[in-house]
């Protein structure tokens, strides 16, 4: 009997035995299981983990890089620094201010009444400027300068204005009016009429009867007969004007013929009075005549030009300097009053009542106190009280309050009456020099006693 070895007891192989011949080895061939093989449990569970894993790590990175992004991110506003304020006015300033990195600009402006802002600048710059315009002269506003970084960040800085008070602007001046040739077509002439500040003037020509008559500063019209009250408005431009009623009466012809007849009476009857010697020895006839020659010799006199007069102001600018100025208290006795042994503590103490004077000039003080008093109390440089003066009128007692010193003239302050001044030395020379062209044609005797 042969040995057979290396049998495998799981039943993969099988004996047979055969009566014909030695037995044989067949190898058994298993039959294929129909269900799908189990998953093993290990390998499973290893890729569920590196999934979560994976999960975990990109959840952490998303935090990581989110919280890079706001710790980079800039959340701090621009610094406003440096502000300040120029070219103010009444109605206007400009405002700059700077600030620390690159940012927008712009002015909100607000008063109790108003609030308003300028157009914002979007150009980032460091050096801020905005002009604030159409202000009300004399008021508070509250202004908020606003700046925007790049980053949406914005800083605001909150600050005061006061504009300034609007200077006094004179109103026009309608000047020596004239109306010509009633009894016809009718001359209006407002060309005197002037501003101070220089504005170029609109004239309005109006009348009650007539309406609307010129724009013109002369014209003329035909008026239908009637009283007119001609109504000429002057206006600047800039809010001042100034109005002149002139009335004209414009005659008929029966108001023509008497006026006419009246005229040819007077005339007739002031011509016999010569004619009778009735005025001599009239001061009041001789001292109208004297007016009309003085009239006649100025008459054609016009006003001067700008250029005229300025030149006239530097001739004569001593003329209109503002003298200086003591505002004194006195404290005075009748000469024979008795002062009090403790007139110092009493005045001192403000014992005794004090009479102010302003606005003392050298003269008034001299002419107030008498020439030597005068001089000492104009030597006075402190607040104390100083006395006695004697004067005529009493005992005084003074001291100083104030003192304003002598101001020069300016051009500008004294335009307003400079005109009348110019006149009245110009018609002076005229008349000196119509006298002595005449005077070779009379022998002046000067009686001794007048």
């Amino acid at each position: 009997m042969t040995e057979i070895n290396n049998i495998k007891p799981d039943g993969s192989q099988r004996i047979e035995h055969s009566a014909a011949g030695p037995e044989k080895i067949v190898e058994k061939t298993p039959k294929r299981d129909r269900r799908p093989p189990a998953k093993k449990k290990g390998s499973i569970l290893s890729g569920r983990l590196q999934k979560i894993l994976a999960a975990v790590i990109i959840l952490c990175l998303c935090l990581v890089g989110s919280i890079i992004f706001i710790l980079a991110r800039d959340t701090t506003p621009p610094a406003i620094q440096q502000v300040s304020l120029s070219d103010m006015t009444e109605s206007s300033a400009i405002i700059t201010w700077q600030t620390d990195e690159p940012a927008t600009s712009q002015v909100t402006i607000w008063d109790s009444e108003v609030y308003t802002s300028t157009e914002p600048e979007e150009t980032l710059v460091t050096n801020h400027s905005a002009t604030l315009s159409d202000l009300k002269s004399d008021t508070r506003y509250q202004l908020i300068l606003i700046s925007r970084d790049k980053g949406g960040n914005e800083a605001r800085l909150e600050i005061e204005l006061t504009t300034l008070v609007k200077p006094y602007a004179p109103p026009p001046i309608i000047s020596e009016v004239k109306v010509f040739n009633i009894t016809d077509s009718i001359s209006f002439n407002g060309s005197n009429s002037y501003d101070l500040d220089l504005d170029v003037l609109d004239f309005y020509w109006h009348s009650n009867i007539s309406g609307p008559l010129s724009t013109n500063s002369t014209f003329e019209a035909y008026l239908p007969p009637g009283l007119h009250l001609v109504l000429l408005s002057v206006n600047d431009g800039h809010g001042h004007n100034e109005t002149r009623e002139i009335s004209v009466r414009v005659l008929d012809e029966a108001e023509r013929a008497e006026v006419i007849q009246a005229y040819v009476e007077d005339e007739i009857l002031y011509r016999e009075a010569y004619k009778r010697g009735l005025d001599q020895g009239d001061s009041r006839l001789r001292r109208n005549l004297i007016l009309k020659m003085r009239g006649l010799i100025t008459g054609d006199l016009e006003s001067p030009g700008e250029d005229e007069l300025r030149s006239y102001f530097e001739a004569n600018r001593d003329r209109f300097t503002r003298p200086a100025r003591y505002e004194l208290e006195q404290v005075s006795f009748d000469p024979a009053a008795e002062i009090p042994a403790e007139i110092e503590e009493l005045l001192e103490a403000g014992g005794i009542e004090a009479r102010r004077l302003p606005g003392m000039t050298r003269s008034l003080i001299a002419g107030t106190f008498g020439a030597e008093a005068g001089r000492e109390i104009l030597a006075i440089a402190d607040d104390a009280w100083h006395g006695p003066f004697a004067t005529p009128g009493g005992v005084h007692f003074v001291r100083l309050i104030d003192y304003t010193p002598e101001r020069a003239a300016e051009y500008e302050a004294v335009r307003s009456y400079l005109t009348g001044d110019w006149m009245m030395d110009q018609s002076r020379a005229l008349i000196r020099e119509e006298v002595a062209r005449v005077s070779g044609e009379y022998e002046v005797v000067i009686e001794a006693e007048l």
